[in-house]
């Protein structure tokens, strides 16, 4: 819903100015110690403590996709404690009149939410950050003043009653800086379509060339945070692995439903 993971699924996933991150209180990237920094996308450093910001927004978001709820603190954290988890999964199970899993299934099944959730944090943040200099390549970028006008009509017409909006947030685990990062793509990608429009050019053709620049500028991730778009990165054979497969969504339902 929030995200793409990859450019050939279409510019549906863009970022936010790193100006305008730093405004609202960072939460995204930034700099950090070569010990502190798990990827380097062009000039932008992901830091450890920024990617356990994303995994808990991450998994707020995909629990409550799949439970309308918010999710419990421990079910999946940064580093992570499976045992912790076991507890809170079979906490959940009771909770829906479920029998307990095994603690061994318990266990590999945390193991599993963990890795899926973390490269699905770490795979948008690469992107997100490859992404923001391709557009300011082309010259497309976000004030904080248009950032906050899209962001009180973007309140006002969705979320109209008082403490609406935080509720929202705190519900997906959220934070305001991380929402404004992700309303961000939706100015982006407008603005790319207007351009490409104006310019007589396709979406199609645009991806086509982004995928080029990718594979010539990946960005450099340390050994254990090798997703998608970062150099060394290896596609799984379609054969070997099911389609949902490191998905946190499936896992989900099988651990709480």
């Amino acid at each position: 819903m929030r995200r793409a993971a990859s450019l050939a699924g279409g510019i549906a996933c863009a970022c936010v100015a790193l100006a305008v991150l730093a405004a609202c209180g960072g939460g995204t990237g930034g700099g950090g110690t070569p010990s502190t920094v798990v990827a380097q996308v062009g000039q932008h450093a992901i830091t450890k403590a920024a990617l356990s910001e994303w995994i808990t927004e991450t998994i707020g978001q995909d629990f409550f996709l799949t439970t309308s709820h918010q999710a419990p603190l421990g079910l999946v954290s940064e580093p992570p404690d499976y045992q912790r988890c076991v507890s809170v999964v079979n906490k959940l199970r009771a909770e829906a009149s479920k029998p307990p899993l095994s603690e061994a299934v318990a266990m590999r099944r945390c193991e599993e939410l963990y890795r899926a959730v973390e490269h699905q944090a770490l795979a948008y943040l690469v992107t997100s950050f490859w992404r923001l200099d391709l557009y300011a390549r082309y010259g497309i970028t976000v004030t904080p003043a248009q950032l906050q006008r899209t962001l009180q009509r973007f309140k006002a017409s969705n979320y109209p009653n008082p403490g609406q909006f935080q509720q929202v947030l705190a519900g997906r685990r959220r934070t305001l800086p991380q929402e404004l990062f992700i309303i961000t793509n939706n100015i982006l990608s407008e603005e790319l379509k207007e351009r490409l429009l104006n310019r007589g050019q396709s979406l199609g053709a645009f991806v086509k060339a982004s995928e080029r620049a990718l594979i010539s500028e990946p960005a450099i991730c340390n050994p254990g945070y090798v997703v998608e778009d970062c150099r060394g990165y290896q596609r799984p054979a379609e054969s070997a692995v099911r389609s949902d497969a490191g998905a946190p969504g499936p896992l989900l339902e099988e651990i709480v439903r």
